[in-house]
C-alpha cells in the first residue's frame, strides 16, 4: 500500500482554511484574525465555535485590497 499523500495547508479547490493556515498565508497574528473576522472584513464561515476560511475567497479578498492595482 502508499502512503496517503501529506496536504500542504489549502491544498485542493476545496479546501477550508483554519485560523492558523490564514495566519500563516497572511503573516498575521491570531488575533487580528478573529478580530477582522468578527468585523466581517474577512470572508469566512463559522462552523460550530469554528472559523474557516474558504482558499479561493480569502486569496480573492487578498486580490481586492492590494494598493498598486486600484
Amino acid at each position: 500500500m502508499k502512503p496517503a499523500p501529506t496536504a500542504e495547508p489549502g491544498a485542493g479547490p476545496e479546501r477550508l482554511l483554519t485560523v492558523a493556515d490564514v495566519c500563516t498565508l497572511l503573516r498575521f497574528t491570531r488575533n487580528t484574525v478573529y478580530a477582522m473576522a468578527a468585523r466581517r472584513e474577512i470572508p469566512h464561515v463559522r462552523i460550530g465555535c469554528s472559523l474557516r476560511f474558504e482558499r479561493a475567497r480569502v486569496e480573492a479578498w487578498l486580490g481586492d485590497h492590494r494598493e498598486g492595482d486600484r
